[in-house]
């Protein structure tokens, strides 16, 4: 985890601001973003990394991101980042 913050809402202007920062603070650094299912992430992606959408695999320029998305109904819970944003929501209140 490399930046949050806490928001009301996940629309697409709040992620956008978040990935901004995160891709500011790293760089070029980011090989892998993984995230769970929200259909948000694709578009904000792009927006902010260049990240080239799967459903556009016939463009000539391949982008250095891998996108991961971890689906708790499909490949199980994702216990190391879900152990974070409760330990984070817990410190909040």
């Amino acid at each position: 985890m490399i930046t949050g913050e806490y928001m009301e809402s996940r629309i697409n202007e709040n992620l956008i601001k978040v990935l901004k920062r995160t891709k500011f603070k790293t760089g070029e650094q980011v090989e892998i973003v993984t995230t769970e299912g929200l259909m948000g992430y694709p578009a904000v992606l792009r927006k902010t990394f260049s990240l080239q959408s799967t459903y556009h695999a016939s463009s000539r320029t391949k982008s250095k991101i891998t996108y991961n998305v971890v689906i708790a109904s499909e490949r199980g819970f994702n216990h190391p980042i879900e152990r974070v944003y409760n330990t984070i929501r817990e410190r909040t209140k």
